[in-house]
C-alpha cells in the first residue's frame, strides 16, 4: 500500500502536507491484482457546498447526433486525475497513513463536487469553438460530423490538439474512430438515427415458463400490475387461471405455453419504453430474491403515470449466493446503477427498496472490500433511499425471482432482521503510543530499571534471577512471560489509556472481563488492583448498572456438563415501538457455554418464539429448555413444537424466575441499553447485533472463558491487537470445554457462600458521595423507556444524617439540597 502512496506521490497525484481535514483511505484490490486508492469522503460530503455546474442536459447531447455522418469517440485515460485542485481547496481531500497526511492535487472520486468540478473543466478546455461538433457528458467525448470523411478527420484533429495542449491523455483501446453506429447514454447512436438499446427489455423476453402455481401467480401478479395497457387481458388468461383452481393438479402442456407467450409479447409489446425527461427525478425500484435480482428504472410524468425507462434482472453465481441479505440487496442498487449509470449522472435518482436496512447506507460499516466499492462507487450520484412494502414493489420482485439465466425461486425470502451498525471510533492517540512503545518504555523508571538489569546481565545469571527471568527484549520492547505466552510490559504512561480503550471497546464491562481482557496483552505489577480502582470511579457505569439485590434463603445453581443440556429462554419487553417496528427480544442462552442468540420480534406470541427456537437449533442443538410461565411457553402449539423438535420443555416455579439464567442476561441488557442507547430509546434495535456480539465475546465470570472460545475456539480481537502483533490462536475446544466444567462447580460454590451472606445495607458519613436510585415510568407518546434510562443520578454528598439510615443530600458543587433519603435508596459514588 505504501508503495502505491509512493507510486501517486511520484505522479504528483497526491503530496504530502499537513491538514486539519482528514478522510478515511480505503485500499482495495482489483482483478488484476493491483491496488485501487479510494477516498471514503462521506463525512466532508455532507459539510461541503454542492457544485453549481453540471453535466449537459441529456436530450441536448442525443440531438447533437442528428444528421451525423461519422462519429468518434474519445477516452480519456483516468480522467478525473488529469484534473488539478485548486491549491486552497487541495486541504480538503487530506488523508492519513502510517502516521503521513497526503492531499489530493487532482480531483479524487468521491467527492460530491467532482462531477460538476469535471464538467466545468472539460468546457474550459474545449472552448465553444468545437461546440458544433464535439459533445461532452462527463467523460464521454464524441466527434460528430455531418460533412465528409476529411472534415471529420479535420474535427478528430482540432479536439486531440486542445486535449493536447491541456496536458490531457487518453486511453486509445477505449477511443472508437470513424464510426457509422456507436452506444452512448443508453441508446444506439448510428448515422441513421437514435433508437432503444434493446438489452433494456431483456430481462422480459427471457422469462422463463413457471413450473409450480406460485411461480405462476407471480408471473400473473406482474402482468397484473399493467392489465389496463393489456387489450382482452381477462380472456387471454384464462388458459393460465385454470390451473389455479383448487384441486386441479398442475400440469403445464402446450395449450397454457402458448397462452403465456401471447400474453408475455403482448406484455412487452405493450409496455412502452420511454425517453427520459430530463427534467424530472429517476426512480430506481430494485430487489433481491436470493437466486436474482432485479430492478426497473421509470419516472412519473405530468399526468401521474409511470413512464418505464428500462429493465434490469440477473442471476446470482457462485459466491454471490451466500452474501448476507443487506449485501444481496444493495448489490440489486448496485448492479441497476451501472446498468443505467449513463442516465443518472448527475441527475437526482430515488432508490425504492423493500429491505429497510439499506435506508442507513451512509453510516454502514465499511466491513469488507466489495461493500467499500459500492459505497464509494453510490456517492459519485444525487440519490435518495426510500423504503417501499414488498407488496408495492411488484415488478422488481417477480424479475428478481426469474433471472434469465438462473434457476427459479422456491420460497419466499427470509425476513430475518439484516442492521448495519457502525462500531467505536479506535483511539487514534493511543495507537499513536503504542507505536512508540519503546520510547514509553524508556521514559519509565519501572521499566527502564528491568532493561537496564538485562542489558547488563549475561542471560545465565538471569535464568537463574527470579526477578528478572520472566523479562525478554525484543526488537527492544520489553515483554514479560506469563504461565501461556510474553506480553508487552506496560508502562505507567499508557495504563490508564490502555484501561479505558478496552473499557469502553467493551460497552462499560465490568473489572472481570476488562482484566481478563488486558491481562491478555499486558503486564504490570498491581494491574488487578489499578483495572478495579479506575472502572469502580467509572461515571457512566456508577449511574447504569444496577447493584445485586439482596436475596432471601439459599441459593443452588443448575451445572450442566455439556453444550445443548438447557437452554434458557425468555421475552424482554415490551420495548418503545422503534426500527422496522419491532417490540420484544427473544433471549436464548446456552446453559453451559453462556452462548445468547437475540431475536427481535414484532409480537410476543407462541408462533414467532417457537420460529426463532427453529434458527437457534441450527447452531445449537438443545435437550431441554427452560422457560418461566409466559401464555407463549405453556400454550399448546409451544408444548407440540418442542415434542416434534425433540427437545423437553421445563419450567421455572410461579414467581421464582431465578434459575432462568436468561434473567441474568436481561439485566445485562437493560444495563447495555443504558449505556449505548440512554439518548435515544427508538434506535435499539439498531444496536442488538452489537449487544450479542460483545455478550458473546466478552469473558464469563462462571466459565473463565467467553461463549465463542467455548462454542468456537476463539473470540473476536481488539482494535488495537494488530499494532501490538497480538497473536489470534485458536484452542482446542475439548479442553476448554473441560475446563469450563471445573470452572462452573468451583464458581456454583463460591456463589452459593456468598449468596447467603450478602447484605447491602451500609453506614455512611457526613462528606461521604452517594448515588440515587432513580425510579422512572416509561411514556410511550414521547418515545421514552423505563428501562434504557439511567439506574442512578448523582453524585450527591452527605451533608447530615438526622436519623439512623436517613440522610441529607445535598449538590457538592453548590450545597443545593436534593432531599432527604433512606440508605436503601444510595449507594457509594467513588470519584
Amino acid at each position: 500500500m505504501e508503495e502505491k502512496l509512493n507510486e501517486m506521490e511520484q505522479a504528483g497525484i497526491i503530496t504530502r502536507t499537513s491538514t486539519p481535514y482528514s478522510s478515511p483511505l480505503i485500499f482495495t484490490l482489483k482483478k488484476d491484482g493491483s491496488i485501487r486508492v479510494l477516498l471514503d469522503a462521506r463525512s466532508i460530503n455532507k459539510k461541503m457546498v454542492a457544485e453549481t455546474e453540471k453535466p449537459p442536459i441529456q436530450l441536448d447531447v442525443l440531438n447533437s447526433f442528428h444528421g451525423a455522418n461519422y462519429i468518434t469517440t474519445i477516452d480519456l485515460n483516468n480522467a478525473y486525475f488529469q484534473i488539478p485542485i485548486n491549491k486552497d481547496g487541495r486541504k480538503y481531500t487530506g488523508f492519513t497513513f502510517n502516521g503521513k497526511s497526503y492531499v489530493y492535487n487532482v480531483l479524487p472520486q468521491g467527492l460530491k463536487t467532482s462531477v460538476g468540478s469535471f464538467s466545468r473543466a472539460m468546457n474550459l478546455i474545449l472552448g465553444p469553438e468545437v461546440q458544433e461538433f464535439c459533445v461532452n457528458y462527463l467523460d464521454n467525448l464524441a466527434i460528430i460530423t455531418t460533412g465528409t470523411l476529411d472534415k471529420h478527420l479535420e474535427h478528430i484533429d482540432i479536439v486531440l490538439s486542445k486535449l493536447n495542449k491541456a496536458g490531457l491523455t487518453c486511453n486509445l483501446q477505449k477511443c472508437e474512430f470513424i464510426c457509422k453506429e456507436i452506444k452512448m447514454l443508453g441508446f444506439i447512436i448510428s448515422t441513421e438515427g437514435i433508437k432503444t438499446d434493446p438489452d433494456k427489455i431483456r430481462a422480459m423476453q427471457e422469462f422463463p415458463a413457471p413450473k409450480k402455481i406460485k411461480q405462476l401467480r407471480a408471473f400473473l401478479g406482474l402482468c397484473n400490475f399493467y392489465r389496463r395497457f393489456i387489450p382482452n387481458y381477462s380472456e387471454s388468461i384464462i388458459p393460465l387461471c385454470e390451473l389455479l383452481k383448487k384441486g386441479r393438479k398442475f400440469q403445464w402442456s402446450g395449450k397454457e405455453q402458448k397462452a403465456f407467450d401471447f400474453i408475455k409479447q403482448q406484455f412487452i409489446n405493450t409496455i412502452q419504453l420511454h425517453h427520459p425527461d430530463f427534467n424530472k427525478p429517476y426512480y430506481l425500484q430494485t430487489d433481491c430474491s436470493g437466486v436474482g435480482m432485479a430492478g426497473v428504472l421509470y419516472q412519473i410524468d405530468d399526468n401521474n403515470e409511470m413512464r418505464i425507462l428500462g429493465y434490469h434482472s440477473k442471476a446470482l453465481k457462485g459466491p454471490e449466493l451466500n452474501w448476507s441479505v443487506t449485501e444481496q440487496e444493495f448489490y440489486a442498487v448496485i448492479s441497476c446503477l451501472k446498468k443505467f449509470e449513463t442516465y443518472l449522472r448527475g441527475s437526482k435518482v430515488i432508490i425504492l427498496t423493500d429491505h429497510k436496512a439499506l435506508l442507513f447506507i451512509n453510516n454502514m460499516k465499511l466491513f469488507n472490500g466489495r461493500v467499500t466499492r459500492w459505497i464509494l462507487y453510490i456517492e459519485q450520484f444525487n440519490y435518495e433511499v426510500q423504503h417501499i412494502s414488498g407488496r408495492r414493489n411488484i415488478v422488481a420482485d417477480v424479475l428478481s425471482r426469474y433471472p434469465p439465466d438462473g434457476d427459479l425461486i422456491q420460497e419466499d425470502k427470509n425476513n430475518s432482521l439484516e442492521i448495519a451498525y457502525t462500531e467505536s471510533e479506535p483511539n487514534i492517540e493511543l495507537i499513536e503510543k503504542l507505536k512508540s512503545l519503546t520510547v514509553y518504555q524508556l521514559q519509565d523508571s519501572e521499566s527502564l530499571a528491568i532493561i537496564e538489569k538485562l542489558k547488563t546481565l549475561n542471560t545465565s545469571i538471569i535464568k537463574q534471577n527470579n526477578k528478572f527471568k520472566r523479562y525478554s527484549l525484543k526488537n527492544d520492547v520489553l515483554y514479560y512471560k506469563t504461565n501461556l505466552q510474553e506480553v508487552i510490559y506496560l508502562p505507567k504512561a499508557l495504563r490508564q489509556d490502555i484501561i479505558n480503550q478496552v473499557h469502553v471497546e467493551m460497552g462499560h464491562q465490568g473489572p472481570y472481563k476488562v482484566i481478563k481482557y488486558v491481562r491478555d496483552r499486558f503486564f504490570w505489577k498491581g494491574l488487578t488492583k489499578d483495572i478495579k480502582n479506575q472502572l469502580r470511579a467509572c461515571h457512566l457505569c456508577q449511574l447504569s448498572k444496577k447493584s445485586n439485590i439482596t436475596y432471601v434463603g439459599p441459593c443452588k445453581s443448575i451445572i450442566t456438563e455439556n453444550i445443548g443440556d438447557i437452554v434458557m429462554a425468555d421475552l424482554y419487553g415490551p420495548l418503545v415501538s422503534g426500527t422496522f417496528g419491532y417490540t420484544f427480544i427473544f433471549v436464548i442462552q446456552d446453559s453451559f457455554s453462556k452462548f445468547i442468540k437475540l431475536y427481535p420480534l414484532k409480537q410476543s406470541t407462541a408462533k414467532s418464539v417457537v420460529t426463532k427456537v427453529k434458527h437457534f437449533v441450527e447452531i445449537i442443538k438443545p435437550k431441554a429448555i427452560m422457560t418461566d410461565n409466559g401464555k407463549q411457553f405453556v400454550s399448546n402449539h409451544w408444548k407440540q413444537s418442542m415434542s416434534e423438535l425433540n427437545i423437553k420443555p421445563i419450567y421455572t416455579t410461579v414467581r421464582n424466575p431465578r434459575p432462568n439464567t436468561t434473567e441474568r442476561v436481561n439485566k445485562e441488557l437493560s444495563r447495555l441499553f443504558r449505556t449505548l442507547c440512554h439518548t435515544n430509546h427508538k434506535d435499539w434495535a439498531l444496536i442488538l447485533p452489537k449487544l450479542e456480539e460483545l455478550y458473546n465475546n466478552s469473558y464469563h465470570n462462571s466459565t473463565g472463558f467467553t461463549p465463542c472460545e467455548i462454542l468456537y475456539g476463539e473470540s473476536n480481537e481488539m482494535s488495537f491487537d494488530k499494532v501490538i502483533s497480538k497473536s489470534k490462536d485458536k484452542h482446542n475446544v475439548e479442553q476448554i470445554r473441560q475446563q469450563v466444567r471445573k470452572n462452573l462447580k468451583e464458581a456454583s460454590r463460591i456463589r452459593n457462600t456468598k449468596f447467603d451472606k450478602r447484605n447491602r445495607l451500609i453506614k455512611y458519613n457526613i462528606g461521604d458521595l452517594v448515588k440515587i436510585s432513580r425510579y422512572s415510568r416509561s411514556d410511550a407518546d414521547n418515545k421514552v423507556m423505563s428501562k434504557f434510562n439511567l439506574a442512578y443520578e448523582g453524585p450527591y454528598v452527605i451533608a447530615a444524617v438526622p436519623f439512623d439510615n436517613v440522610y441529607t443530600l445535598a449538590n457538592p458543587e453548590t450545597n443545593e439540597i436534593r432531599g432527604i433519603f433512606n440508605a436503601i435508596h444510595l449507594l457509594k459514588y467513588f470519584k
